[in-house]
């Protein structure tokens, strides 16, 4: 998004494929690149490791372990890679409240205010 909240129309709903592991919370990646995804076909495949939120695990339309997909000993990894569609990443944000947590950055944007007010 620019700096007035408004999409950026070069990434808006262009990417039929988005790829996240777990340096955050599924559901806050989810609310992060739900702009990203193209709305009928998009899908976001992420590398988690662990147990799920509820909101999460009933959008993942695909939960295959890495072992596996690296043609690996089981066992090797607790990690495991979930597919979600868009609609799913979509809901997700919205139904676990990380789509309102999501601050915009850019050119003469704060990064977050509720930082800068709890240091006062």
């Amino acid at each position: 998004r620019n700096r007035d909240g408004e999409p950026v129309l070069d990434h808006y709903q262009r990417y039929d494929v988005v790829l996240g592991r777990s340096v955050t919370s599924p559901a806050r990646f989810c609310a992060w690149i739900a702009d990203l995804l193209k709305p009928d076909t998009g899908r976001l495949v992420y590398i988690v490791g662990g147990d799920l939120d509820p909101v999460v695990e009933d959008g993942v339309q695909l939960d295959v372990p890495l072992d596996e997909l690296l043609g690996r000993v089981r066992g090797t990894s607790d990690k495991r890679a979930l597919v979600f569609n868009a609609s799913d990443v979509r809901r997700i944000a919205a139904e676990s409240g990380e789509a309102e947590n999501v601050v915009r950055s850019g050119p003469g944007r704060r990064r977050s205010n509720r930082r800068r007010r709890s240091n006062r």
